[in-house]
């Protein structure tokens, strides 16, 4: 897969994956996730699906990511590793910082996506959940 550099899209969500299509996240889910940014200013929720494994997902973000200029800034949200064992074992979390500005990606398996509410989506595929904000 290859990443569309300097293509943004809908939101404000800083790197985009290659045939991924824009996916409607339900309510519950995205009230869970805004509190976790309550910090950030101007927070915005992007959802993606892609037909992509998610390891291929996260991978091919990370690089995205770098390539932008951003730091990888992962490691300073230490509860989100213990999270992501609930949620499911292909689930991912990643987070970057530039300038002021702070974004994640949070991403799991479609099988894991169905279970949350997340509907018309791949089993073998990737459902990921991009955060944006001003920090």
């Amino acid at each position: 897969a290859t990443v569309a550099s300097g293509t943004i899209p809908a939101g404000t969500a800083p790197v985009s994956y290659t045939g991924a299509t824009a996916i409607q996240l339900p309510d519950t889910l995205k009230s869970t996730l805004l509190s976790g940014l309550s910090a950030a200013k101007n927070a915005t929720l992007d959802g993606y699906k892609a037909s992509d494994a998610p390891a291929t997902v996260k991978t091919t973000l990370q690089s995205s990511y770098a390539a932008g200029g951003w730091t990888d800034a992962t490691a300073a949200f230490t509860g989100a590793s213990d999270a992501l064992t609930q949620i499911g074992p292909d689930a991912f979390f990643i987070a970057y910082t530039r300038d002021n500005k702070l974004s994640f990606v949070l991403g799991f398996s479609g099988a894991t996506a169905s279970a949350l509410g997340i509907t018309g989506v791949d089993a073998n595929g990737t459902v990921y959940i991009i955060g944006s904000g001003e920090k």
